[in-house]
């Protein structure tokens, strides 16, 4: 191997020694038996005669090394304690413990992590909505339901509980500013820090001027997104230049760059002190600390500690009189981030973060100087990311070109040294930093209209997620690619095409697939057909959230992402059972992203705005619609005319519009919500005999009749429901009635997503993904 490629593969063998140790059951805590095996692969290595076995045998240690540390950080993680707190039940907890880490403000709501007091043990991460004057370092006593971490257990969804255990995450408790109350404080060296950001963004906001320009300036100088509302990140993130609402690596190299240029310079115009110490050294023992506070202060996020570890060896190198390269202070920054945190791995931060700068590291030497040598670099930075921009968000900013091509020479150039100047001058004059800020608000907001106007222009284009296989080769396209030469461009072309082949991979099902969302409290259920199409039976919602956009959460986290990993961009039809959020809600998050031929609705149901823009139909009783040999068959609800809101008993619930899906030899029944006096209605019908039951309203005690139960007859149940919701849904007798009525009983809160194959000999569970 190649002495100039040590370092980098050393780093990416121990990356791959963490990714393995993850996926190894009962061996991901076996810190000594990946020792042992670090350490006879070390001694092969020494021992080995030819020299290509030794290097392989190298970087077989250096994996067997990751995949130790890996076992050692998850073997020593302490077994999390509530102490008198109950977790994942109906009542209210409260917690006590020490705000640990940095505080993120993302609009009007606060994020920290609170590290439980004794005897309790763990870490809860509180969201407080109002935002509550919480600083590290402070004792808070919070309430509210805690809850460990779930999220909706859906194929191609975000692995929530996953993603909360590499994140030190133990439980999570959502709460108001009022539930929260500091009883005391310590010192700890983000406390400083946040203070100083708290008094930068608030020195912004006092300066007036365009309100979104200031709200991106405090992002970008200062990290704190407190002001940044969901317009100003959805254009950004269209815009593909959504790492410039973060203090990234870039800001933190230019920040950097700025004080060790500005430094050295006026140190070499004073002859005298030019001619005690280096300038250059001078400049380099001062940029460091700098920088170590600068990220400190912005909340030591991955990309930024990337930065900082490259940083700092590229001003060591100068202190010692030596040439960095950039691939091994990369590799050497990797190393260390992940020795601290193997976890680091698997988080998108760390993954774009570190596949930007090692694509600069690999284009830049070759890429020239000047306008030219800047759109070379920023085209194979839009390639080299743009798989896992699909593979994580489903959606290529195409317009990220030449957005970033305007928009990173404004901000690295203008607005963040008018900026960092103006704060660092507000600090003592003020009459003189604040005209200076005033430019960098008014630079900030020619950002954001070129981020509004890019993503107006050319929005992102939405596909589909890449499986892991798809990722990879295209990943290897992209190393090829930049190794340049025939056979690496004849390899890259290899993979690109093995890339392109999976992902237009048929993936319509030979039969029927319905498959019951875990939705949490709620429902939704996909019917996907042998010819491709697509019908979704309601589609999730929050119940109680205030907000529109968390009513639909739902249908962005859990009914998107199945979708997108079935490849469906079109349903042909919704089927909407009555108008309460947790079944028409997330309904929202679909619209603009898939295709959707019509909304079916019973007659009488309000839904007030949520199908403006829709084709709504009110279908008939019976056979409804039919197609590649599946029929759906409406069953209720029986008016004949609009009268359901004049009827003192029957209600929205009641009224549900209920289906049954017939195919092959299989029957599945969709009864919505109804209750007592609906179930008296659809059974009074005649056959609603079917296989798989959708159980109506949850599993409340007002539903499931002991005669609805016998006249379905399922042999499976499904109970859509949120764990630990505060209905206290399924209700003990209605999960016995079906158990007892011969039915196996499936519940979302338990099993997570639910999915069913029906075939001329019925409908077969299938395995989870």
């Amino acid at each position: 191997m190649h002495a100039a490629a040590r370092l980098p593969a050393a780093a990416i063998a121990f990356a791959v020694g963490i990714a393995v140790a993850t996926q190894t059951g009962p061996l991901s805590t076996a810190a000594g038996a990946w020792t042992a095996l670090a350490v006879a692969a070390m001694a092969a290595a020494l021992g080995w005669p030819g020299r290509r076995w030794r290097v392989a045998a190298g970087l077989a240690a250096t994996a067997a090394a990751g995949a130790a540390t890996a076992a050692w950080h998850d073997a020593r993680r302490p077994r999390p304690t509530t102490g008198a707190a109950a977790a994942d039940d109906r009542a209210r907890d409260a917690i006590a413990g020490t705000v640990d880490g940095a505080v993120d403000r993302f609009g009007d709501r606060q994020r920290f992590r609170l590290t439980l007091a004794p005897p309790a043990t763990g870490v809860v991460e509180v969201t407080v909505d109002g935002g509550a004057p919480v600083l590290p370092g402070d004792r808070v006593v919070a309430a509210g339901r805690l809850r460990t971490p779930r999220g909706y257990r859906v194929p191609g969804a975000r692995d929530a509980a996953a993603a909360a255990r590499r994140r030190g995450v133990d439980y999570a408790l959502a709460a108001r500013a009022d539930d929260v109350r500091v009883i005391g404080a310590r010192w700890t060296p983000y406390r400083a820090a946040a203070r100083a950001q708290r008094a930068v963004a608030a020195f912004i906001d006092g300066r007036g001027g365009d309100p979104d320009g200031r709200a991106v300036l405090r992002a970008m100088i200062a990290g704190d997104r407190g002001a940044i509302d969901d317009g100003i990140a959805d254009r950004f993130r269209a815009a593909g230049i959504a790492h410039l609402l973060a203090v990234s690596g870039l800001h933190l190299a230019a920040t950097a760059l700025l004080v060790f240029a500005g430094l050295r310079r006026l140190w070499a115009a004073v002859p005298a002190l030019a001619a005690r110490a280096d300038p250059t050294r001078v400049a380099a023992a001062v940029a460091a600390p700098a920088a170590v506070a600068y990220t400190w202060m912005t909340g030591a996020r991955t990309p930024t500690l990337r930065a900082l570890a490259v940083v700092l060896c590229v001003l060591a190198a100068h202190v010692v009189r030596r040439r960095a390269r950039l691939a091994d202070a990369l590799a050497v920054a990797a190393i260390g981030l992940l020795v601290a945190s193997p976890a680091a791995l698997f988080e998108p931060s760390f993954q774009l973060s570190f596949a930007a700068a090692a694509t600069i590291a690999a284009v830049g030497p070759r890429a020239g100087r000047g306008a030219a040598g800047l759109v070379r670099v920023t085209a194979w930075l839009w390639i080299a990311l743009a798989p896992l921009l699909v593979h994580l968000f489903g959606e290529l900013p195409v317009g990220g070109l030449v957005a970033n091509l305007v928009a990173v020479p404004a901000v690295e150039l203008v607005v963040l040294p008018l900026g960092l100047a103006g704060v660092a001058l507000g600090g003592a004059c003020p009459w003189l930093g604040g005209p200076v800020v005033d430019a960098a608000i008014a630079a900030a907001a020619g950002v954001d209209a070129i981020a509004e106007w890019v993503a107006r222009t050319v929005p992102p284009v939405r596909l589909f997620p890449l499986t892991p296989f798809e990722l990879v080769a295209a990943g290897a396209a992209v190393a090829f690619a930049l190794a340049g030469g025939r056979r690496a461009r004849a390899a890259a072309a290899v993979a690109a095409a093995a890339c392109a082949a999976s992902y237009a991979w048929p993936r319509a099902p030979d039969d029927v697939v319905v498959t019951f969302i875990d939705v949490g409290q709620g429902d939704a259920a996909l019917v996907e057909l042998p010819d491709g199409g697509a019908w979704l039976i309601d589609a999730g919602g929050l119940p109680f959230a205030d907000a529109p956009a968390d009513q639909a959460l739902p249908g962005e986290r859990a009914v998107m992402p199945l979708l997108a990993r079935r490849h469906i961009d079109r349903i042909d039809v919704v089927v909407l059972s009555h108008p309460h959020p947790d079944h028409v809600a997330g309904l929202a998050a679909l619209r603009g992203r898939v295709d959707i031929g019509e909304v079916w609705t019973a007659r009488d149901a309000d839904y007030r705005d949520a199908l403006r823009g829709l084709r709504v139909v009110h279908p008939p009783l019976g056979v409804a619609r039919q197609r590649a040999g599946a029929s759906l068959e409406v069953l209720a609800p029986r008016y004949e005319q609009p009268v359901a809101r004049a009827d003192p008993v029957c209600g929205d619930n009641d009224n549900s519009l209920v289906v049954r899906l017939s195919y092959g030899g299989a029957r599945v029944l969709f009864a919505g919500d109804i209750e007592d006096e609906g179930e008296q209605l659809v059974a009074a019908r005649g056959d609603v005999r079917a296989d798989v039951v959708k159980v109506p309203h949850h599993g409340s005690r007002t539903s499931s009749t002991p005669a609805f139960v016998d006249a379905v007859g399922a042999r499976h149940a499904v109970i859509s429901c949120g764990r630990a919701n505060r209905f206290g849904f399924p209700a003990r007798e209605v999960v016995d009635r079906w158990a007892a009525s011969g039915a196996r009983v499936w519940r979302t809160d338990r099993d997570g997503t639910v999915a069913f194959r029906l075939d001329a000999a019925g409908a077969h569970p299938i395995e989870p993904e």
